[in-house]
């Protein structure tokens, strides 16, 4: 059911792409996100474009360093960050993980909920018994505080693991955004 549910998320996704790429990446959708390089992010930007390939070298050595087994050393050069955030880019990131992926996601005061990946999976119709059974059971135990603790901690975990994920879909995002930027 996961699987299925995940498999609609990502057609549903790539379905969704040519319309988001035309209202940001045309013209006047750059035109629009690029206002907010005005600023700092015009100083920005050209020197992310020269730390990039001290970044990538720093990546490469992290990565080989963990190779022989230097993990400190690894770790030390894996976690550095030469470039800079700029406004565009996190603008980029924002659209990218609330429009088009719709998961949560939060970027400093800016939260967005959405959870599209949770709702594929959950909409799946053999679930739809089983979940309507769970949440009369929690609303029928909803007084209990002992149940209500249990509940919340389990929640929390999720809540946790759903940011864990959605801070690792960002990494990967911004990542292939810099690779198609270098390139």
């Amino acid at each position: 059911m996961v699987a299925e549910g995940a498999r609609r998320y990502f057609q549903s996704r790539r379905e969704m792409v040519d319309a988001f790429v035309d209202r940001h990446f045309s013209f006047s959708g750059s035109l629009s996100m690029h206002r907010k390089a005005i600023g700092w992010d015009m100083l920005k930007a050209p020197a992310n474009i020269a730390l990039a390939v001290p970044q990538l070298a720093a990546k490469l050595a992290a990565a080989g360093a963990k190779a022989v087994g230097a993990d400190r050393v690894a770790d030390c050069l894996g976690t550095r960050k030469l470039v800079f955030d700029t406004e565009v880019g996190n603008e980029i990131e924002w659209l990218i993980i609330t429009e088009l992926l719709q998961l949560p996601f939060r970027q400093g005061d800016c939260v967005s909920h959405r959870d599209a990946l949770a709702d594929a999976i959950l909409s799946a119709p053999e679930l739809q018994e089983p979940l309507h059974e769970a949440l009369g059971t929690i609303g029928r135990k909803g007084d209990d505080p002992v149940f209500r603790e249990r509940l919340e901690e389990t929640l929390e975990t999720y809540a946790g693991t759903r940011v864990a994920a959605a801070e690792i879909a960002t990494s990967l995002m911004t990542l292939g955004a810099g690779a198609v930027t270098v390139h």
